[in-house]
């Protein structure tokens, strides 16, 4: 049996590598983010990123009358600057671009609430605080919605909702049942990703009980590298699928 790593702790999620290009009244054209090409790579071609007053103004008018499509592309729009002024080092406060976001993604719910991608932001809004109060408990009821709505085309949803259930979050208790049940739901829709952490689940445990006997040991006053080494030996010496 060859020896393959499975990653657990997942990596820092992050909206990046966009392309930009510079508006007035403090308003820069970002692309679509990843995650919305990775679900929907077309966007761009029909319904396309406002270039100047009149086209948002469109877009708005055409939001106000009940475009559905419209109503997403502006929350898109505005989010995307509202994502990145949250990210500067220099920023203390909700950017304005935030709040509308939210406005324009609220609205699209109410009308679309299985919307994944809505879904999927709202989650992400609600766990960073961002023209919302931060709330990473509700976060992860509308992560899930998003996953198992969007399944293999919005992945990123379900990773979220696994991480918090196996290591815990901010107001989410660890829970290994619900995320065995978690992976075997995502398994299930062909994921072969989650095929693979439902395949190797004993590993999965077998290495949350390894860092907890690291953490154990380097609490209980032992040497932080030999506590390390120590588990590291062990989990070289575990064989998985």
């Amino acid at each position: 049996m060859n020896k393959k790593s499975i990653f657990l702790l997942l990596s820092g999620f992050s909206l990046c590598t966009y392309s930009e290009s510079q508006w007035t009244d403090n308003i820069t054209i970002y692309e679509y983010n990843p995650i919305e090409l990775s679900y929907d790579p077309a966007l761009p071609e029909y319904a396309p990123y406002p270039k100047n007053k009149n086209e948002l103004t469109s877009l708005i008018n055409g939001a106000e009358s009940g475009n559905l499509t419209n109503r997403y592309t502006l929350f898109s729009f505005y989010y995307n600057n509202c994502y990145h002024l949250q990210k500067s080092s220099d920023n203390t406060g909700i950017s304005e671009h935030c709040n509308t976001a939210v406005y324009h993604l609220e609205e699209l719910l109410s009308s679309d609430p299985e919307n994944p991608l809505a879904l999927f932001h709202y989650g992400f809004i609600l766990s960073h605080g961002y023209g919302k109060e931060k709330d990473t408990k509700n976060a992860i009821t509308y992560y899930e919605k998003a996953c198992h709505i969007g399944r293999n085309r919005l992945i990123s949803a379900c990773d979220f909702v696994f991480s918090a259930f196996l290591n815990g979050e901010e107001n989410i208790d660890k829970d290994i049942d619900k995320a065995r049940e978690h992976v075997a739901t995502v398994a299930g829709y062909g994921n072969g990703k989650y095929q693979k952490y439902m395949d190797n689940w004993d590993y999965i445990l077998f290495r949350i009980n390894t860092e907890k006997e690291v953490n154990n040991c380097i609490k209980s006053g032992g040497n932080t590298a030999e506590c390390i080494k120590s588990g590291n030996n062990k989990m070289k010496n575990y064989y998985i699928k």
